[in-house]
C-alpha cells in the first residue's frame, strides 16, 4: 500500500464529511441546469494551493443572480411606455375630424368692354406775340414818387431832378429836402432856387411881405376881396390873404380862438426861414391851409387848392410858406 502523506504541523486529523442542506435538495433540477459528468477520479481537481486537503467546497453561484444584475428593472419601464403609446394611438383615433369647408362655387363676372378713348386734339400752336416796336413807357402819374424822395413826378419835372434818383446832385441830401430849404435840388453846388430861375419871387404891392412861386406858373388876380397873392399851374392855385388880429395875439392862440372845436394836438407849428412863427391847421380835402404871424396886428392865411390830379404839388407849397417873409 502506498505511504500516507505527512500531515504538515502535526498529527493527522480525522477527515470532516459536509453534507447538503435539505432546502437545496432538487433545485438543480427544477432551474433544469445541465448537470455536469463526475470527473473521474483520476481527475480530481487539486486543491488549491494554500487550502487543506479535504476542506469544505463552497458552493458555486446560481444562474442569473449575478452581483450587481440591474436588467430586471428595465421591464416596467418598456411595458409603461407600451401603454403610454398605444394610449396616444387610440386617442389620435378617436379624435373628431373638423367638418371641411363647403367648396365657394366660382362666379365668373361678365366683362364690360371699355370704349376706346378717343383721341386728344392736338393744341393749336399760340400765335407768337412780336414785340411792339417804337413803344413808349407809359408815363408815370403826376402824384407818383417812383423813388421815394418827396418830389412827384409833377414836382420833378417842375425842378428838373432825375425821377430815378432820389438826390440828384449826390450833394447827400435828398432833393424833397432841398426843395423845402430854398436850394437847387438838382445844383452841383449849393445854389438857391431862386439863383437856378426854378421859382420867382413875389412882392406884395403893400410892401408888407414876399414870398417865392414855381417860375413856371401864373400869377393872377386873387379869386377873394382879402387876397393879396395868386399863383396858378392849371387847375392847382395857390393863394395868399391877410387876416385882422387886432388883440395881437400869438398864431396859435388866435386860431383855437376862432376855431373851438380844433385842439392844439391836430396844429402843427413851424418856423419859416425868415424866423416867422406859422402853424398848419387840419383842411378839407385838397386843401392845404397855414397861418403865419407877420406882426403888426396881422396874420396872413397862406393855402393850396389842389386841381383833378389831387395834392400833387405837397413839397412845393411847403417851399412857399418857408420863402414867406417881412419885405426889407
Amino acid at each position: 500500500m502506498p505511504e500516507q502523506p505527512k500531515q504538515i504541523g502535526g498529527a493527522p486529523k480525522d477527515p470532516v464529511i459536509y453534507t447538503i442542506p435539505d432546502q437545496f435538495y432538487g433545485l438543480a433540477a427544477k432551474a433544469n441546469i445541465p448537470m455536469k459528468e463526475a470527473a473521474p477520479a483520476s481527475s480530481a481537481p487539486q486543491a488549491a494551493a494554500g487550502t487543506a486537503v479535504g476542506a469544505p467546497v463552497a458552493p458555486a453561484p446560481m444562474p442569473g443572480k449575478e452581483k450587481g444584475s440591474k436588467a430586471w428593472i428595465l421591464i416596467p419601464i418598456i411595458a409603461v411606455l407600451l401603454l403610454v403609446g398605444a394610449g396616444i394611438a387610440v386617442w389620435m383615433l378617436m379624435k373628431p375630424k373638423a367638418p371641411a369647408a363647403p367648396a365657394q362655387p366660382s362666379v365668373t363676372l361678365p366683362v364690360t368692354p371699355q370704349p376706346e378713348p378717343e383721341p386728344e386734339p392736338e393744341p393749336e400752336p399760340e400765335p407768337v406775340v412780336e414785340p411792339a416796336t417804337n413803344t413808349e413807357p407809359t408815363p408815370p402819374a403826376p402824384s407818383d414818387d417812383t423813388e421815394s424822395d418827396g418830389l412827384t413826378t409833377a414836382e420833378e419835372g417842375l425842378f428838373g431832378t432825375d425821377p430815378r434818383k432820389a438826390d440828384s446832385d449826390d450833394d447827400g441830401f435828398s432833393d424833397s429836402v432841398e426843395v423845402m430849404n430854398l436850394y437847387n435840388p438838382a445844383g452841383f453846388r449849393p445854389t438857391r432856387l431862386i439863383e437856378a430861375g426854378l421859382v420867382s419871387a413875389f412882392t406884395a404891392e403893400s410892401g408888407t411881405f414876399q414870398a417865392l412861386y414855381p417860375a413856371s406858373w401864373t400869377v393872377g388876380q386873387a379869386p377873394e376881396e382879402s387876397a393879396e397873392f395868386t399863383a396858378a399851374f392849371g387847375g392847382d392855385v395857390f393863394t395868399i390873404a391877410v387876416q385882422d388880429n387886432p388883440d395881437k395875439q400869438a398864431v396859435l392862440d388866435w386860431y383855437l380862438s376862432r376855431n373851438p372845436g380844433v385842439t392844439g394836438s391836430q396844429i402843427q407849428q413851424f418856423t419859416t426861414k425868415s424866423g416867422l412863427e406859422g402853424i398848419r391847421v387840419p383842411a378839407g380835402p385838397g386843401n392845404l391851409t397855414a397861418y403865419i404871424d407877420l406882426g403888426a396886428g396881422a396874420i396872413y392865411r397862406l393855402s393850396y387848392a389842389a386841381g383833378s390830379e389831387g395834392l400833387i404839388y405837397g413839397t412845393t407849397f411847403t417851399m412857399f410858406l418857408n420863402s414867406f417873409a417881412k419885405q426889407p
